[in-house]
């Protein structure tokens, strides 16, 4: 912490030496944001009574301080402390304890932000992250601290990370106990441009004190030496879809390079979609930190050319194929083709799909995969059903099938909501077992305004022991499963209700409770 404190006070000096700074003008503090739940909830059950309650709420605020500096001209500044406090466990008469958050500084030239938390993603290759169908982040932050610096004119951005949760910084000069400059430190910068018209350039570049390589922080020494550089170029106009990367990275000795130039674009005539693509992969890879992305270890050429074809009523029909040559090793391939037709609203063909795995082999090994479903509504009455034929080799399939049925019938009305699920796996592993079948009727009543009935059954656990959900059978328990519920809500905040089970808990047949829940959440 004492180095973004010092980074903070470096700032300071500079606007302060090169700038006219007057008292502060402004000091506000904005609106507070409330985030969280606050909830209680009173239980009863055989047990006796019991009491809880629930608190996740935090407040964050921001104060900002807005004075007047002179950069060659009039132009104003702001500085903004971002403060959160958590209100759990807070006692009377007592001030909610805030941690700082961030502190930033704006003005018309620069921006600098000092955040009191690692840092998730910065760039492709330095700090880099990968994200899943949410958008939320798959891997951990970087560091304990981190500053980003931004030149408003020059397109340019500066990073500090501080990779060490323990401060280094001493107020004692004469401390020795780590007499290293850089420990824990890691240092990038990027800068985005446009070379020519035709082509837009992003520059990276770092360099890193770091040991153990990992991306969180760490509290032992970390002081072996590295640095990494990498560009990545995109076409536009007349050469768009065409794409190039190089990095070459180095720590201790042991270097990682990559060069890498690819195109990928698509050509339209009618109903055909023409996409040709290749690429062109020089690499070597050896063992960086892991807030370094990892480069395949490999040098190769890949090209290939996807069809797509749209027939209307007919359907639609799509072959993909890339090649793969190794530099040195034997040529792969790897190819599909897919059909796709809306037929009908009962019947919808989502894929009819034969691949080629990558290998070395041109027609085979094949594999096979499909999907149909439809669907159905009258007035309160719907219906709809899918069928999946998962991948399986294509002269395997008489032996290794497995396919997934599913339906369901669903009656929805003012007072009363009905809705029956059908399972059916039809694996030729367990074509013999007798737990193939799954089903679950639920029933939901409104008797009158803000009570609520709902009853369920079921012949199925939610999982097996290893907590893999509907794999090739059912995980099917020695009776019916069966849950009832009735619940009153007054209004938005408050619930009470009945519980009643004999689904597992512990080695109770029958499980009930009973319970006033609130709950208000920000």
């Amino acid at each position: 912490m004492k180095k973004i404190f010092v980074l903070v006070m470096v700032l300071a000096f500079l606007v302060s030496a090169f700038a006219a700074t007057e008292v502060p003008a402004t000091l506000s503090v904005t609106n507070p944001v409330f985030e969280g739940t606050v909830s209680f909830e009173v239980g009863f059950d055989e047990n006796g009574l019991d009491l809880m309650f629930g608190n996740t709420l935090k407040v964050t605020t921001a104060f900002s301080s807005g004075y007047s500096a002179t950069f060659g001209g009039n132009e104003g500044g702001m500085l903004t402390a971002v403060l959160s406090g958590d209100l759990v466990g807070l006692a009377k008469d007592t001030t909610p304890a805030f941690d700082l958050v961030s502190i930033t500084y704006e003005d018309n030239m620069l921006k600098a932000v000092f955040n009191n938390s690692g840092i998730l993603d910065y760039s492709k290759y330095i700090v880099y992250n990968t994200y899943d169908d949410d958008g939320n982040p798959e891997l951990s932050k970087v560091g304990a601290h981190h500053a980003i610096v931004t030149l408003k004119d020059l397109g340019l951005e500066f990073l500090y990370v501080d990779l060490t949760s323990t401060d280094d910084v001493k107020a004692d000069a004469t401390q020795t106990d780590n007499p290293v400059m850089l420990n824990g430190d890691l240092f990038a910068a990027k800068y985005s441009l446009s070379v020519v018209p035709q082509f837009d350039v992003d520059l990276t570049a770092g360099f890193w004190a770091a040991d153990p390589a990992t991306r969180l922080a760490v509290s032992t020494p970390a002081t072996k030496t590295g640095f990494a550089v990498a560009a990545a170029f995109t076409g536009k106009e007349a050469v768009s879809g065409l794409t190039g990367e190089f990095f070459f990275g180095s720590q201790e000795g042991s270097s990682t390079y990559l060069l890498s130039a690819s195109y990928k674009k698509d050509f339209e005539a009618g109903m055909f979609t023409v996409t040709p693509h290749t690429t062109f992969d020089f690499a070597k890879a050896t063992t960086l930190p892991a807030f370094v992305k990892p480069v395949s270890d490999a040098t190769q050429v890949t090209f290939g050319a996807d069809l797509s074809a749209d027939f209307g009523v007919a359907g639609s029909i799509s072959l993909t194929d890339k090649v793969t040559l190794p530099l040195p090793g034997d040529m792969t391939y790897t190819y599909a083709v897919e059909y796709s037709n809306k037929i009908h609203d009962l019947f919808n063909i989502e894929s009819v799909k034969v691949s080629k795995a990558d290998g070395t082999e041109i027609a085979t090994p094949l594999s096979l995969s499909a999907k149909v479903s439809g669907s159905q509504t009258f007035d309160a009455v719907s219906a709809v059903y899918d069928v999946t034929l998962n991948s399986v080799d294509l002269d395997k399939v008489s032996d290794e099938y497995a396919v997934d049925v599913h339906s369901k019938v669903g009656y929805e009305a003012d007072m009363v909501n009905v809705s029956a699920h059908v399972y059916y796996k039809l694996y030729a592993a367990t074509k013999d077992a007798t737990n193939n079948l799954g089903y679950m009727v639920s029933v939901t009543v409104k008797p009158v305004d803000k009570v609520d009935v709902e009853l369920s059954i079921k012949n199925y656990t939610d999982s097996d022991s290893d907590g893999n959900i509907f794999e090739e059978t059912f995980n099917e328990p020695s009776e019916f499963l069966y849950t009832a519920d009735v619940t009153y809500s007054p209004n938005d905040v408050i619930t009470t209700g009945v519980h009643v089970s004999n689904a597992s808990f512990g080695s109770k047949d029958l499980y009930w409770n009973a319970y006033i829940k609130g709950s208000v959440s920000f």
